[in-house]
């Protein structure tokens, strides 16, 4: 009898030193975004009685054209709480971190008691892909636990075979743009002005968070899908290493467009649009990834390709729009004029005032001046010119009002004293319109172009929206002119 209760106290004290066992499965035909704030409230601390030991059975297989991933309770000592969510993740090419696959679903369970099954299945959409499981899982009060599954390929027909690992994985900028991201955000850079030196620059920034599918979605439409060159500094000469670091560290200050992504597992990347070496990198887009080994040693590598050199316009006027949407702020005008309606056909007089150089500290500390150019333009050059501006449209300006608090006549007269290019315009009936191309104001007033009408008995003002392309190829245009002439 003694010796049977020594077995007895053995047995249960080898129990006690048990992990429990868990595997992943995923899946149910809600939306991720749902079911993450399912599984959210799975998590609660349970009260009562503790669990001996748990024994949770891990499955992921395939057939008749579904991919399911399954956990079982098969063994339970004593009663217990067995909280378990479980997520399916797929790719069209080999994984090996899920953080790189696309949510194909998730599901999750209070209390998953012993004999049940919590299963989640996928479709294969009729083409053979790559198939990856997480589940997350906490027996009573015992700390959360994570296990994630092998990467298995499943056939069209759900038929599993052997997933072959690439010598190299290929990389595409979808990859760091995922809907599973933890948090992903936009980082967009707004003017501070330094009034005392007339100093503009991208000091301050501005956070758009891709909260939901569709404004992911727009800037994923934008970038299009890019495949991404890994840039090895190990393995490049010391003239691409610097090149490298140059643009990444001038990115940071000086890129009108960044996407930050944070993932589950700890991984970080960050997405620069950039054009300062591409003559030397043949690349001006970069993507910085972070992540952690299984000992949890932090990694790094780099990523890089060469995109449109107007697509960091348009991304950041993307970002624009969106934060001007989330923020609720439009140009209220109900009536608005083609810019060029305010120009009469004879021009006596037609002048670009440019500024060529911004006022800087030189080496000795003293600030050396703003250096501008006053170009005169032809009658053919002023009507090219007009060509760019025929797609303006404004809107007249009621000076007496505010917008966001701060009064029009002050936003106005701002724009112009710091514009680094103004158009003047004399015509021969004495009329005259100045056009300020700038946009100090333009996420609180929608606004980058501003124009001042006087016709010698009333003056009128106006403002309206010229996108970044537009305003960089007319700014081209007269940067042309002017060098024709001499040199910038």
């Amino acid at each position: 009898m003694i010796k049977l209760k020594k077995k007895l106290m053995c047995v249960a004290a080898m129990m006690l030193a048990v992990v429990p066992c868990v595997s992943v499965a995923a899946c149910g035909n809600g939306t991720a975004e749902s079911n993450r704030k399912e599984q959210a409230s799975y998590v609660n601390e349970p009260s009562g009685p503790l669990g001996l030991y748990t024994d949770l059975q891990f499955s992921l297989d395939g057939e008749n054209g579904k991919v399911t991933a399954s956990v079982n309770n098969k063994f339970t000592l004593f009663p217990s709480t067995v909280t378990v969510n479980i997520e399916l993740y797929r790719s069209d090419v080999y994984r090996e971190d899920f953080t790189f696959m696309s949510l194909a679903a998730s599901n999750g369970v209070r209390d998953l008691d012993q004999g049940e099954t919590v299963s989640a299945s996928a479709s294969t959409e009729g083409k053979g892909s790559y198939w990856k499981a997480r589940a997350y899982y906490r027996v009573d009060n015992k700390p959360q636990q994570k296990k994630i599954s092998e990467t298995i390929y499943c056939s069209a027909d759900g038929t599993k075979a052997p997933a072959t690992k690439p010598e190299t994985e290929e990389f595409y900028i979808s990859d760091f743009l995922q809907e599973n991201a933890k948090r992903i955000y936009s980082e967009i850079p707004y003017y501070h002005t330094d009034y005392e030196y007339n100093v503009m620059n991208f000091w301050n920034s501005l956070n758009v968070q891709l909260e939901n599918k569709e404004e992911l979605q727009i800037v994923k439409d934008l970038f299009g899908e890019i495949k991404l060159k890994e840039f090895d500094l190990d393995n490049k000469s010391d003239d691409e290493v610097n090149a490298f670091h140059s643009a990444t560290l001038n990115s940071v200050y000086k890129s009108i467009f960044k996407v930050f992504a944070e993932f589950e597992n700890g991984s970080k990347a960050i997405i620069y649009v950039y054009d300062c070496a591409s003559d030397i990198l043949n690349a001006n887009l970069f993507v910085r990834y972070s992540y952690f080994e299984n000992d949890g040693t932090k990694k790094f590598k780099n990523f890089v390709a060469l995109v449109d050199g107007n697509l960091q316009l348009r991304l950041h006027e993307a970002m624009e729009v969106t934060y001007r949407d989330k923020n609720d702020i439009s140009n209220s005008a109900t009536e608005w004029n083609d810019l060029n309606d305010l120009f009469y056909e004879t021009v006596y007089d037609a002048r670009w005032d440019m500024v060529i150089r911004r006022p800087y500290f030189d080496a000795d500390g003293i600030i050396q001046p703003l250096k501008t150019a006053n170009i005169y333009l032809t009658g053919k050059q002023f009507n090219e010119v007009k060509t760019y501006l025929g797609t303006v449209r404004v809107a007249e300006l009621n000076m007496d009002t505010e917008i966001k608090g701060i009064k029009v006549s002050e936003i106005f007269n701002t724009e112009f004293k710091y514009a680094p290019n103004i158009l003047s315009v004399k015509f021969a009936n004495d009329c005259s319109i100045e056009v300020a191309v700038n946009g100090m104001y333009k996420l609180a007033t929608n606004a980058n172009i501003y124009v001042h009408y006087n016709d010698g008995i009333s003056e009128k003002y106006y403002s309206g929206i010229i996108s970044n392309e537009l305003k960089n190829s007319l700014i081209d245009l007269i940067k042309n002119i002017y060098k024709n002439r001499g040199s910038l």
